[in-house]
């Protein structure tokens, strides 16, 4: 998937540069939904023969960090819903801790034979790379999207500490706790050598967590099981009126809710 590779490792780059222009000038912020947002923008505009997909889900009551990402295999698509959170200047992620949102998002990813991922952006000022990851050659600001398991974070931050009120809380990570060992850049599995018929086994390898067992469990979805989901719009700017929306389709449940679906389909297909 070159092209796919090099488009997420551009757009890597750029949500790096992003935020650091942000906190680099008074008064400017930048917020998750707004890189979600920009990402969303520039992956439709440089999709090429439909290889990425954008959906807008039809429920209004979303979540703009949240997002499903099917990827195509030979024997259908994995999924992946998606949560987003970006780091503070503090250089860690307070965000996350937010209620039972990870619980939220593993229970959604279980109900749907899927692997829960967040999706971390990222600016550190102090952080320098120069390495390879999976066999592919990194630089600092390829960390500007990265990618870890919820499964990785619940078991070693959230809930791990009582607070003096005696609740239970997060002791939350900080980029270089998570970084370069265990969050990836998000364009890595989509460079690794595409020859591998068994798209499986190269997740597995990118989140060395991912154990044999939870690979039985992983659903793989059919084309059809994904067109013939009617609480989904295809983003489809050529459209003179892309405001009408298709009516009908399931609410989503409660707890994690996407606002955006992306569909990656294989360009070796």
């Amino acid at each position: 998937m070159t092209g796919q590779c090099s488009l997420l490792r551009e757009l890597s780059q750029d949500t790096w540069g992003r935020i650091q222009f942000s906190r680099s000038r008074y008064g400017l912020k930048i917020y998750e939904v707004t890189i979600t947002q920009n990402l969303i923008y520039e992956i439709n505009r440089n999709s090429v023969n439909n290889d990425i997909s954008i959906f807008e889900a039809i429920d209004e009551k979303t979540n703009g960090n949240d997002i499903e990402l099917f990827v195509q295999t030979l024997g259908g698509f994995l999924f992946f819903p998606i949560q987003s959170k970006i780091l503070y200047k503090s250089q860690d992620y307070p965000k996350m801790e937010h209620g039972n949102q990870i619980h939220d998002l593993l229970n959604y990813a279980s109900s749907k034979g899927g692997i829960p991922l967040y999706l971390l952006y990222n600016f550190s000022p102090g952080f320098t790379f120069n390495n390879s990851i999976n066999g592919i050659p990194c630089s600092t600001s390829d960390f500007g999207c990265t990618l870890i398991e919820a499964s990785y974070l619940l078991r070693n931050y959230a809930f791990q500490r009582i607070d003096r009120n005696g609740n239970n809380r997060w002791n939350i990570p900080t980029f270089l706790d998570l970084h370069p060992n265990h969050a990836i850049p998000w364009f890595i599995p989509f460079c690794i050598d595409q020859s591998q018929p068994d798209k499986k086994k190269v997740f597995k390898d990118v989140f060395h967590t991912i154990s044999e067992e939870r690979l039985s469990d992983i659903k793989t979805y059919s084309d059809s099981e994904l067109e013939e989901d009617r609480s989904w719009v295809l983003i489809d700017t050529t459209k003179k009126k892309y405001e009408d929306r298709i009516i009908g389709g399931f609410q989503h449940e409660k707890g994690f809710a996407p606002k955006f679906r992306i569909v990656i389909k294989n360009e070796d297909k």
